[in-house]
This record gives structure tokens, C-alpha cells and sequence, in this order.
């Protein structure tokens, strides 16, 4: 759910559901369609906390 580079302004390097991006990273997506894909069911987490989105 994450890419890499860093995000100066704007919102895909802000916290998203109580996490930041790692270091050197920002989200892939807008912060709106995180929350689409969760509400979804598209998202899973790992052991780690890390949101990762479910391929089918």
C-alpha cells in the first residue's frame, strides 16, 4: 500500500488509520481510497502492522 519516495506536501505522507508510511515511503493511494479499500474488506495487515491490499 506504500511506494517509495517522499511526499513534501500533500496528503500520501500523512498518517492513515494511526500509521505513517516507513521512512523513504508514502501511500500509494489518497487517504480517501485507503478508507474505501478498507471498508471493503480489500486490506489485510500483516504481523508487522503493515496494510497490504488482498489480490484475488
Amino acid at each position: 500500500m506504500h511506494t517509495p519516495g517522499i511526499t513534501q506536501n500533500g496528503e500520501s505522507g500523512q498518517e492513515w488509520n494511526g500509521i505513517k508510511p516507513p521512512n523513504g515511503r508514502h501511500w500509494r493511494c489518497s487517504l480517501k481510497e485507503l478508507d474505501k479499500l478498507q471498508e471493503a474488506g480489500l486490506i489485510e495487515w500483516s504481523k508487522t502492522n503493515n496494510p497490504r491490499k488482498k489480490v484475488m
